[in-house]
């Protein structure tokens, strides 16, 4: 019991320094500038924020309480909620493979679907060098277990596109506009160069839960009055959550 509520509370704290270089990821990626270089800064005035000010969640509720040090603007919210959702995710993670490689590589490609998934929110765009990352990191795994998960990764990557692929293309040709983007097609590739192509089952339950899952919260948009019909609604946090969960699974 000890054991778990230690393995808990890293795998959160774990989640939330990750979540930390997340947010960068989600701000600079998109603008094609260096995650890396330079340091932190306030988008206003351009100070350099302190290593004690990168607590995550801390810095925010309690050093900074929302607000540059330097200039008093505002810092936007996504930063501690994307802290607290990765340390939740990473537990999630940990709760169902405990400690092993399996873990690191789940929380790496769960990192990945969190950016893309944000990105695609704020953007409308699933930036190539990620969803490309998720196709080659399942063809590595693959390649690393054998010939024959080799190609069922392949086949995984073909077979869980094809259906976006379609609607891409119907949208394309005879409709005249985008009902589904090409991004969306690369990452479900990355999601089945990773889950491989075992049964139909388990390709028809990640394809239900995208649309299941798109259709419900496009749904409540609606109804809720945060868009109309005729306004997109960013696809691929859908396809990256049934990815996540048929990874559990």
């Amino acid at each position: 019991m000890e054991n778990n509520i230690f393995g808990i509370v890293i795998s959160f704290i774990i989640g939330n320094l990750i979540g930390s270089f997340l947010n960068v990821c989600i701000y600079r990626i998109p603008k094609g500038e260096s995650v890396i270089s330079p340091p932190s800064h306030c988008f206003k005035c351009g100070y350099n924020i302190k290593w004690y000010d990168n607590i995550p969640i801390v810095s925010y509720f309690i050093l900074l309480r929302g607000k540059c040090r330097n200039c008093k603007e505002k810092i936007s919210i996504q930063y501690p909620i994307i802290e607290i959702f990765t340390g939740i995710i990473f537990t999630i993670v940990y709760f169902r493979y405990d400690y092993s490689l399996f873990t690191l590589i789940m929380w790496l490609i769960a990192s990945i679907l969190i950016v893309l998934s944000i990105i695609d929110i704020r953007e409308y765009i699933l930036p190539d060098k990620l969803t490309f990352s998720l196709i080659i990191i399942g063809f590595i795994i693959a390649a690393i277990v054998g010939l024959d998960t080799l190609e069922r990764s392949f086949l995984g990557a073909a077979a869980y596109a094809f259906p976006f692929w379609i609607l891409y293309g119907f949208g394309e040709t005879f409709l005249k506009k985008d009902i589904m983007g090409f991004g969306d097609v690369k990452l479900a590739a990355g999601i089945g160069a990773i889950l491989h192509y075992t049964t139909f089952n388990r390709f028809w339950i990640f394809l239900t839960l995208a649309f299941v899952l798109g259709t419900i919260v496009s749904l409540l948009l609606i109804a809720l009055k945060i868009k109309n019909r005729k306004d997109m609604v960013p696809f691929g946090p859908f396809i990256a959550l049934a990815g996540f969960i048929m990874f559990l699974i």
